[in-house]
Protein backbone atom coordinates (compact mmCIF):
# COMPACT_ATOMS: atom_id res chain seq x y z
CA UNK A 1 0.00 0.00 0.00
CA UNK A 2 1.35 3.39 -0.95
CA UNK A 3 0.91 6.29 1.44
CA UNK A 4 1.00 10.05 1.16
CA UNK A 5 1.17 12.87 3.67
CA UNK A 6 -1.41 15.63 3.42
CA UNK A 7 -1.85 18.71 5.57
CA UNK A 8 -5.15 20.19 6.67
CA UNK A 9 -5.05 23.84 5.62
CA UNK A 10 -8.53 25.13 6.43
CA UNK A 11 -12.30 24.86 6.31
CA UNK A 12 -14.81 26.12 3.74
CA UNK A 13 -18.60 26.45 3.93
CA UNK A 14 -21.01 24.93 1.40
CA UNK A 15 -18.54 22.86 -0.61
CA UNK A 16 -18.57 19.70 -2.67
CA UNK A 17 -16.42 16.69 -1.77
CA UNK A 18 -13.63 16.06 -4.27
CA UNK A 19 -13.66 12.35 -3.33
CA UNK A 20 -17.33 11.34 -3.62
CA UNK A 21 -19.05 14.45 -5.03
CA UNK A 22 -21.39 14.85 -2.05
CA UNK A 23 -22.57 18.34 -1.08
CA UNK A 24 -20.95 19.39 2.21
CA UNK A 25 -21.93 21.83 4.91
CA UNK A 26 -18.22 22.13 5.79
CA UNK A 27 -15.39 21.00 3.55
CA UNK A 28 -11.82 20.46 4.72
CA UNK A 29 -9.18 21.99 2.47
CA UNK A 30 -5.93 20.09 2.12
CA UNK A 31 -2.39 20.75 0.94
CA UNK A 32 -3.09 19.06 -2.40
CA UNK A 33 -5.59 21.88 -3.09
CA UNK A 34 -8.68 19.71 -2.83
CA UNK A 35 -11.78 19.99 -0.66
CA UNK A 36 -12.80 16.76 1.03
CA UNK A 37 -15.46 15.78 3.53
CA UNK A 38 -14.44 14.72 7.03
CA UNK A 39 -15.98 11.25 6.63
CA UNK A 40 -14.08 10.62 3.38
CA UNK A 41 -10.87 11.86 4.98
CA UNK A 42 -11.32 9.52 7.97
CA UNK A 43 -11.73 6.59 5.59
CA UNK A 44 -8.42 7.46 3.90
CA UNK A 45 -6.37 7.96 7.09
CA UNK A 46 -4.05 5.06 7.88
CA UNK A 47 -4.47 3.39 11.28
CA UNK A 48 -1.85 4.66 13.75
CA UNK A 49 -2.40 3.49 17.32
CA UNK A 50 0.60 5.44 18.62
CA UNK A 51 -0.91 8.75 17.53
CA UNK A 52 -4.65 8.08 17.83
CA UNK A 53 -6.11 6.13 20.75
CA UNK A 54 -8.70 4.38 18.58
CA UNK A 55 -6.40 4.06 15.56
CA UNK A 56 -7.98 6.89 13.56
CA UNK A 57 -9.26 10.40 14.31
CA UNK A 58 -13.00 11.03 14.28
CA UNK A 59 -14.72 13.18 11.67
CA UNK A 60 -15.57 15.82 14.29
CA UNK A 61 -11.92 15.90 15.38
CA UNK A 62 -10.81 16.56 11.80
CA UNK A 63 -13.39 19.35 11.46
CA UNK A 64 -12.01 20.90 14.68
CA UNK A 65 -8.46 20.66 13.25
CA UNK A 66 -9.67 22.41 10.10
CA UNK A 67 -11.29 25.17 12.16
CA UNK A 68 -8.05 25.62 14.11
CA UNK A 69 -6.05 25.76 10.86
CA UNK A 70 -8.41 28.50 9.65
CA UNK A 71 -7.94 30.39 12.91
CA UNK A 72 -11.39 29.91 14.48
CA UNK A 73 -12.78 27.57 17.08
CA UNK A 74 -11.75 26.49 20.59
CA UNK A 75 -8.41 24.93 19.52
CA UNK A 76 -7.21 28.06 17.69
CA UNK A 77 -3.51 28.56 18.31
CA UNK A 78 -3.24 25.54 20.63
CA UNK A 79 -2.17 22.85 18.16
CA UNK A 80 1.37 22.24 16.91
CA UNK A 81 2.00 22.12 13.16
CA UNK A 82 2.35 18.33 13.09
CA UNK A 83 -1.27 17.96 14.30
CA UNK A 84 -2.47 19.04 10.84
CA UNK A 85 -0.42 16.42 8.94
CA UNK A 86 -2.05 13.07 8.20
CA UNK A 87 -0.80 9.86 6.60
CA UNK A 88 -3.36 8.71 4.06
CA UNK A 89 -3.67 5.87 1.59
CA UNK A 90 -2.77 7.13 -1.86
Amino acid sequence: MTTATITITGLVDDAQCHCCGRKLRYGITTSDLSVIGADCLVSKVIVNRKRWNTGKPTASMLRDFAKAATGVGPMRGRLPAHAFRLEVAA
